[in-house]
């Protein structure tokens, strides 16, 4: 069923690739190979269209599910009192926008709102993901911003998503790097700008923007990294799954069940 939604959404992006050509709208072809090639339908899996002045909630079970996701529509993706406070934006606005930021090989992109992440993931395939940094506020849309392009392979700063949006996460890295403090700077608009790193053995790492720096006897930002790999495998999970194991020659935590342990990491040299 996947190999049969993947190409019939190559298709169909092909086709709205075609449509927006032919109305003048797509003219870069570097764009038309980048709209050609990210599919949309991952990042829009349920939303709402207006169907004879009626919203309409369409999920990924709907049989014209793929035809409306690739179509120059937007797509409402959350409803507040049934108001649309979030959307995915028409693929053909999307284009104008990229198109007029001129973007060229080399340059770095800060997208404030990432949204379904998208946008965000055309970015990266035009661009490259080490030079795109998005940031969502709110820890539901962030964590959906930030496992949709990865899911897609278009990876984003994830630990640094993660520092600045859950609290179980950070309860997590104090199992696997124990004692390591952390702290976050943020804008005059409350935005997670930088974050640090530290712990009483002298081990120390800073991320600010796209650059890491770490140095000590561990590497604290490569074990930030390990434990949201864990963490994300593991579907998030919260304080209440991880348990203690004590013995008379040492104690444990784990996660589910003592048959599964939670790694800790340990000193290293740096090379």
């Amino acid at each position: 069923m996947t190999t049969y939604t993947d190409e019939r959404a190559a298709r169909l992006r092909t086709a709205l690739a075609n449509a927006m050509e032919a109305d003048g709208q797509l003219t870069d072809p570097a764009w038309r190979k980048v709209f050609e090639t990210v599919p949309r339908h991952p990042f829009v899996p349920e939303f709402w269209t207006l169907a004879g002045g009626r919203q309409r909630h369409v999920t990924s079970a709907d049989p014209r599910w793929l035809d409306l996701v690739y179509t120059d529509d937007a797509l409402a993706t959350r409803l507040t009192d049934g108001v649309a406070t979030s959307s995915s934006t028409a693929p053909g606005l999307m284009l104008t926008m990229l198109q007029a930021l001129d973007a060229a090989d080399g340059h770095r992109v800060l997208e404030v709102a990432t949204g379904t992440g998208y946008n965000a993931a055309l970015l990266s395939k035009r661009l490259g993901s080490d030079h795109v940094v998005t940031a969502e506020v709110g820890l539901v849309p962030a964590r959906l911003a930030e496992s949709r392009p990865r899911r897609c392979g278009y990876p984003s700063l994830a630990a640094f998503a993660a520092f600045a949006a859950d609290d179980a996460f950070r309860f997590l890295l104090s199992l696997t790097a124990p004692d390591t403090a952390s702290a976050s700077e943020r804008d005059d608009d409350g935005r997670v700008t930088a974050v640090e790193l530290w712990c009483a053995d002298g081990s120390w790492a800073r991320a600010e923007g796209e650059t890491v720096r770490q140095s000590g006897p561990r590497l604290l930002w490569d074990a930030a990294e390990a434990a949201h790999e864990l963490y994300v495998e593991h579907d998030r999970p919260g304080r209440e799954r991880f348990g203690v194991t004590v013995t008379p020659e040492r104690q444990h935590t784990w996660l589910d069940s003592p048959s599964r342990p939670v790694p800790r990491v340990p000193a290293a040299v740096q090379q």
